[in-house]
This record gives C-alpha cells, sequence and structure tokens, in this order.
C-alpha cells in the first residue's frame, strides 16, 4: 500500500458517500495501477474490496460498491428465509404433536363412555 493514498474529501463527495454505506470502507488511490481501490477498516488491518479502474472519481464507484452490497445481502436475505421456514416447520410440528396427544386424550375419555371421569385428565387440555 506504498504506492496508495487515501482520499478523504473530493469534488463530489464520494468518500464520504462511500462512508454512508458503510462506515469502515476506505477509498484509495493507487498510483502505480492507476486506479482507485475500496478497503475494509477490520481494527488495525485494512481488508482489499475491489478495485475501479478509473482516472476520474465519479458515482458509478458508488453504484459498484452499491452492487456489490446488495448482492451479498440477497445472499444473506435468502439463507434468512431459509432459515425462518425450517423454524416455521419446527413449529408447526409441535403444534401437531401436542394437538394429536390432546386428541389422543379426548379420544380415551370418549371411549369410557357415559360414566364420570373421576381422576381427571393426564393433561390439562381444557
Amino acid at each position: 500500500m506504498k504506492n496508495c493514498y487515501q482520499i478523504e474529501s473530493d469534488v463530489f463527495n464520494i468518500a464520504k458517500r462511500l462512508k454512508l454505506i458503510n462506515a469502515k470502507y476506505l477509498l484509495f488511490f493507487n498510483k502505480k495501477l492507476q486506479q482507485f481501490e475500496v478497503f475494509l477498516q477490520n481494527g488495525y488491518e485494512k481488508e482489499f474490496c475491489f478495485s475501479f479502474k478509473s482516472q476520474y472519481l465519479d458515482c458509478s464507484l458508488l453504484e459498484k460498491v452499491r452492487a456489490n452490497v446488495y448482492k451479498d445481502n440477497d445472499q444473506l436475505i435468502k439463507e434468512i428465509e431459509e432459515h425462518n421456514q425450517k423454524l416455521e416447520q419446527a413449529d408447526e410440528q409441535k403444534v401437531n404433536d401436542i394437538s394429536s396427544y390432546k386428541l389422543h386424550q379426548i379420544y380415551k375419555y370418549a371411549q369410557g363412555g357415559s360414566k364420570e371421569f373421576e381422576m381427571g385428565f393426564e393433561d390439562n387440555w381444557i
């Protein structure tokens, strides 16, 4: 990174608007490669995210960053939806198990005929 210098302000406020997407993003210009580079600040280390080959800094860099973030977010949303679906299925199975147990208790009571059921139910289902 010795050929890079950090850009903290620019004419179009791209560096500041980049921070609005993620406060940990850092914008650098690599003199040797003549390109802009976006890094993610993780503690004391900087993790390279991607490069933007252009001599001029404009909003197309922000569009590229947003596209990258949204692509990652789409995958995350998909994983969350799959997890929620599994939780819903587990809840439905639990409700079905409880309902089945209580219906079995009702059936046992009904099989006893018309006599009083003095001991009560094994489960308080009423």
